[in-house]
């Protein structure tokens, strides 16, 4: 296929006019119409541009077949975010369900250390998701730096319409536990009623905070420019923002271990949350450098 055969086929297949295209390189509709027609050629610029806009290389552009590449996901692109949303959601629900857990064993009566035990036992499991997951998210990226959009504009269009239904679902969720703790302190207490209002909220958490985080992870897969702009970033830096975390996460392990298992401290969970905090932040500090840079 030609450039113009390519050009007018990504074009087309994002749901983008002529105008619209024009307007976005700063052109007029007429250039990008005789572009389409093979009557004139872009300037290197406008066909980087292009390449960035439709997520597709130069050499599929200029002289590949867009439409084979774009329909066929040769990469496996979209069955490797499926797979990388579940793990990443799961272990996330996981860690905030072995909480719950911990909390209605220690009401229950079970020796702290029991609890303990169960708690990371949880937590066990999630790091092997998170470590699975991410591993197998930085192969894929390092053997597939460029994906070509190969999502329709229907498509997109689609989980756009699910995702705010979605989002809403895993909010609910969240509430539903709150209205279910409330609920509680209208029975009798005994250790069950008080058992079960300490960990309620935060197994609707945990789903919660599941629905959601796969939600988000499924939104940002058709945002297929976003991954390949993320994936130069990422190589330019070397992943210093996942070392940081790692670092920051195995030392929060560490603290919370020592705070359960030798000062017997019930809150030991709290390091958690405050690894999960700084790495958010060590994201933001040097994500923002990142794109400076």
């Amino acid at each position: 296929m030609s450039l113009g055969e390519n050009l007018q086929f990504l074009r087309k297949n994002a749901g983008v006019t002529q105008e619209e295209l024009a307007e976005k390189l700063e052109v007029s509709r007429q250039s990008v119409s005789k572009w389409e027609a093979d009557a004139s050629f872009p300037e290197m610029d406008k066909i980087i541009a292009l390449c960035d806009m439709f997520g597709c290389t130069m050499d599929t552009l200029v002289k590949g077949n867009a439409e084979k590449e774009v329909r066929e996901d040769t990469a496996g692109y979209d069955s490797h975010m499926n797979r990388f949303a579940k793990l990443i959601s799961a272990g996330v629900g996981l860690i905030i369900f072995g909480i719950a857990l911990s909390a209605f064993l220690d009401e229950m009566g079970f020796h702290d250390s029991f609890s303990g035990m169960a708690f990371f036992l949880f937590v066990m499991v999630s790091v092997m998701l998170f470590v699975v997951g991410a591993m197998q998210n930085e192969s894929f990226r390092k053997n597939n730096p460029h994906i070509c959009d190969f999502y329709t504009a229907e498509e997109k269009k689609a989980y756009d319409a699910k995702f705010p239904v979605r989002t809403a679902v895993g909010i609910g969720v969240i509430i539903l536990g709150l209205v279910i703790t409330i609920g509680l302190e209208g029975l009798p207490e005994s250790p069950l009623t008080v058992a079960l209002m300490d960990s309620s909220f935060l197994v609707c958490a945990a789903v919660g905070v599941s629905v959601l985080t796969y939600n988000g992870i499924m939104k940002d897969k058709y945002d297929i420019e976003k991954y390949n702009k993320e994936t130069v970033r990422e190589e330019q830096n070397d992943g210093i923002v996942g070392k940081i975390c790692g670092v920051i996460m195995l030392i929060s392990t560490i603290i919370a271990l020592v705070a359960l298992l030798v000062f017997q401290w019930d809150y030991f969970w709290i390091m958690f949350i405050v690894g999960g905090l700084l790495c958010g932040i060590a994201g933001i500090i040097f994500g923002g450098r990142d794109k400076k840079e």
